[in-house]
């Protein structure tokens, strides 16, 4: 899994979830790491590949690189249990198939503080490079779990004991602003 640029890597580094195959830098980006200017810290057993700046465009999948990126391990998928309390919520991404709107919605869930985001097949891979560029790394700070579909989802939330299931509407239902729409202990569809 590719990872790059300072934020994103720096996120996936912290992450325990997501192991450092290598690192491939500029060795512009790798002068400053050595200064601690690079506002990133790679571990030092890691293995670290210099090269050209030209060199580095080349394998870059960004337009503007900023001199690093990483080669992750990610997690196997995702077999562990279900997480026992649904704090706040679960947001249940369903079939949302733009990678820089998936990126969007897990960076934003991710500044609110919500640790599980779901998502069903059909929606963008959030572990694709212009996912993570979108979310800005948040993938690395939370658990997401992948279900075949909507309702296989639905299941494993009410197996928790979910107060309810809200689906995202423009034109239908409850407006988030009135009084009976309440999260908490909740699951919240987009897509």
């Amino acid at each position: 899994m590719l990872c790059e640029g300072t934020r994103c890597c720096a996120e996936a580094l912290r992450s325990p979830n997501f192991a450092l195959d290598f690192a491939v830098c500029t060795h512009a980006f790798m002068a400053a790491l050595e200064m601690g200017n690079a506002r990133l810290e790679l571990p030092p057993n890691g293995r670290i590949i210099a090269i050209a700046e030209d060199e580095f465009s080349e394998i870059a999948t960004t337009e503007s690189p900023q001199g690093v990126l990483c080669v992750l391990i990610p997690p196997e998928p995702s077999d562990k249990p279900l997480p026992t309390v649904l704090h706040p919520f679960v947001l249940i991404l369903d079939r949302v198939s733009e990678p820089g709107n998936v990126g969007t919605i897990l960076r934003t869930a991710w500044a609110i503080g919500l640790s599980e985001v779901w998502y069903t097949e059909g929606t963008a891979d959030p572990l694709a490079p212009k996912t993570i560029r979108a979310g800005m790394g948040a993938q690395f700070s939370m658990g997401l779990r992948r279900f075949a579909d909507l309702p296989e989802a639905a299941l494993a939330l009410n197996s928790l004991g979910a107060a309810g299931l809200w689906c995202a509407m423009p034109r239908n239902g409850i407006s988030c602003f009135d009084e009976r729409f309440a999260l908490e202990r909740c699951g919240l569809v987009i897509g």
